[in-house]
């Protein structure tokens, strides 16, 4: 049987109800541990209920065993300390979705061997770099992320009309040009109100000029639809840009530019973008409670101390 058609994972899913990217990556790791213990969801779950019911004593039962060998399973394997600790949240959760009693088992730190320095992090020379690389679309990806701390999610939800409300100030009544009128105003800073979509918090941000740069070249080359609640960046059909799609084009960029792998990822990815521009920020005597307010992770929209600086 297929894990999506257990009943159980079905139920854990409707108990958590989560977004589809969401669910791709529960479904993924959740995948990766049934496989490696050999039994379906709803053989775990019913195993751990038959034992708890007969009262064994934690060291004994099925759930601590499986865990643990599946948890020394990921360190051989050499994942990075982030996704093996992902992954066992993900099924420690699955097993509380049933409430069923867990063991504490302590996931060991390879901090020493991930030790990071300004050399792991994007700068604005790997930036300008790997754009030689990048077609017109991509360009405008690029600038647009590092300039205005967008996650992948929210740069792949982006319509024309986020676009339109952007640099509203700058377009006139009769104007259908939207290039022409971002090249005859090349100081203009585009204000963006989106939302995030991992916590779903509405928020204000901020692009550069040389990011709407980009964006007229890349719309030299795109037909502006009828429909503004079209997608902004399109896959070849019209619609959104996948996750997957995202990853590729990255992954492609990195390799271009021959950035290689820090500490077992690859180097241009990004979230790598919005680390960047988190600390840029930063290194402008920015405060954090200002930097997260850009990075949509509190909401810009009410706080006061940031609508001053709006």
């Amino acid at each position: 049987m297929k894990i999506t058609e257990d009943l159980h994972f079905q139920e854990y899913l409707s108990i958590k109800n989560p977004k589809p990217s969401t669910e791709k990556n529960i479904y993924q790791r959740l995948k990766l541990y049934f496989i490696f213990i050999g039994k379906t969801p709803t053989e775990v779950i019913t195993t751990a209920e038959h034992e708890e019911d007969k009262r064994l004593r934690m060291k004994n039962r099925t759930v601590k065993k499986d865990l643990i060998s599946f948890l020394n399973y990921l360190l051989e394997q050499k994942y990075s300390e982030n996704y093996l600790r992902g992954v066992m949240s993900t099924v420690r959760s699955f097993y509380r979705g049933f409430d069923i009693e867990l063991p504490n088992i302590r996931i060991p730190s390879n901090q020493q061997n991930e030790t990071f320095t300004t050399a792991d992090i994007i700068q604005k020379k790997h930036i300008k770099y790997v754009l030689k690389y990048a077609d017109p679309k991509w360009r405008a990806i690029v600038l647009l992320m590092s300039s205005s701390g967008m996650g992948s999610a929210e740069i792949r939800q982006l319509t024309f009309q986020d676009l339109y409300n952007a640099i509203s100030r700058i377009l006139t009544n009769n104007s259908n040009d939207i290039g022409e009128a971002i090249r005859k105003n090349p100081t203009f800073i585009p204000c963006w109100n989106i939302r995030r979509q991992k916590t779903g918090m509405p928020y204000y941000t901020f692009s550069t000029p040389e990011s709407l740069k980009f964006m007229a070249d890349y719309l030299d080359d795109v037909t502006i639809p009828d429909d503004l609640n079209k997608p902004l960046f399109s896959t070849r059909t019209g619609n959104h840009i996948t996750p997957n799609i995202m990853s590729y084009n990255f992954n492609k960029l990195n390799n271009k530019a021959h950035f290689g792998k820090r500490n077992g990822r690859l180097f241009f990815h990004s979230h790598g973008l919005r680390k960047y521009f988190a600390s840029t920020l930063y290194s402008h005597g920015l405060p954090k409670m200002v930097i997260t307010g850009y990075w949509g992770t509190e909401s810009t929209l009410y706080h006061p101390h940031i609508l001053k600086q709006i």
